[in-house]
């Protein structure tokens, strides 16, 4: 791999593009994984979740990785800063304006490739109370035994790509892709929440 670090602009760029699943996507999560687990706390999971996650679902190239840290109620919107720490050092950059929610922290990570391409890891460490499951680990679980709502949902992600294309901003860029899928995300999202 290049020790070049893309340019902001080139990680814009990169972010809309849409590339076909690649077999070497598990390889490079797992590669990641046992990276960062030689640094993570050992009650820190570290899950492979998103498009590159499941087979024949076309992304972005980013390795959605997430830290999944079991805690107490009165630790769930603390900021994990040693887990934050301990990323930055290995050359993520930490990404505080982007929270989803109050119990989710966002890190990114991005490379080129021999070849020339780029790559990406994008890091959610989010608390849970013992025994919950994100959803997102959730979602992708449904979407590998359910191959027509797997199949519509890649449609959906072709549609939230060209959404994308159109709009100037990066903000806007990310509204218009994430406004595509959300829809078909909250409905299979409420046929599964009872098991979360």
């Amino acid at each position: 791999m290049s020790t070049l670090v893309p340019t902001p602009q080139e990680i814009i760029d990169f972010r809309y593009q849409y590339f076909p699943y690649q077999e070497m996507y598990p390889q490079w999560a797992d590669e990641e994984s046992q990276r960062l687990t030689q640094i993570m706390p050992s009650e820190v999971q570290i899950v492979h979740f998103g498009s590159t996650a499941v087979p024949g679902l076309s992304g972005k190239r980013i390795i959605d990785l997430m830290l999944v840290v079991p805690v107490g109620a009165d630790q769930l919107s603390t900021e994990p800063t040693d887990l934050i720490t301990l990323l930055e050092e290995q050359n993520y950059s930490h990404r505080p304006k982007i929270r989803i929610d109050e119990q989710r922290w966002f890190l990114q990570r991005f490379e080129f490739l021999a070849d020339g391409g780029m790559r990406g890891f994008h890091i959610h460490i989010v608390k849970v109370l013992p025994g919950k499951t994100p959803w997102e680990i959730a979602f992708r679980d449904y979407l590998l035994t359910h191959p027509d709502d797997c199949a519509r949902y890649e449609e959906l992600k072709q549609a939230a790509v060209v959404a994308a294309s159109h709009e100037i901003t990066k903000e806007a860029k990310r509204e218009a892709y994430s406004q595509t899928k959300e829809p078909f995300i909250l409905g299979i999202m409420a046929k599964i929440s009872p098991k979360i």
